[in-house]
């Protein structure tokens, strides 16, 4: 028997005989109040851990809202490196920024979206996808080196990822969490 659970013993055997002396309860009805009690604790501990686990689970569905996955997607970057996207997959936050190079915000947008980049990169990973029907090559290319983009500029040419992700409105940005989320 180790050190604590015999001091343990010794306070339960204690407070057995000190109620015992007092004539309050007999040794059964003290134990049973015990048992109910240590019963009441494990109840409490159990009822927690699985509040927890149930709580900490992924979603398993996917769409560009809150609370669920965000959708998978692949795109060529400016650079010609092809570029895939796979929720949680990275373990890194990632902030995705949907634009066109003569959207006012967007432009307004791009210095800060450099900073951002400067400060997280390596906890969050920034994607601009360039909503290419919207804006032609030679324009993007202009765009990024007058603003010294360092991050990846995706092109979606079909605007598939556009439809993916309902970005209709321009800047349209999702940060999205290290698990995808």
């Amino acid at each position: 028997m180790t050190k604590f659970r015999r001091f343990i013993f010794r306070v339960n055997q204690g407070m057995i005989k000190e109620r015992m002396q007092q004539g309050k309860h007999s040794e059964r009805e003290i134990a049973m109040k015990r048992n109910m009690v240590l019963f009441g604790l494990i109840v409490i501990v159990a009822g927690i851990v699985i509040y927890t686990n149930i709580n900490n689970k992924l979603p398993t569905e996917t769409a560009a809202k809150a609370g669920y996955l965000a959708p998978s997607f692949e795109l060529e970057g400016l650079d010609g490196q092809t570029y895939s996207f796979e929720p949680g997959e990275s373990g890194k936050a990632m902030f995705v920024n949907f634009w066109y190079s003569t959207c006012p915000p967007c432009i307004e947008e791009a210095p800060e979206l450099q900073a951002l980049y400067e400060k997280y990169q390596d906890k969050m990973d920034i994607y601009a996808v360039n909503v290419l029907k919207l804006d032609s090559i030679e324009k993007v290319e202009q765009f990024v080196d007058e603003y010294s983009l360092e991050f990846p500029v995706l092109l979606d040419k079909d605007s598939e990822i556009v439809d993916l992700y309902n970005a209709y409105g321009y800047p349209t940005n999702f940060l999205i969490d290290e698990k995808g989320v």
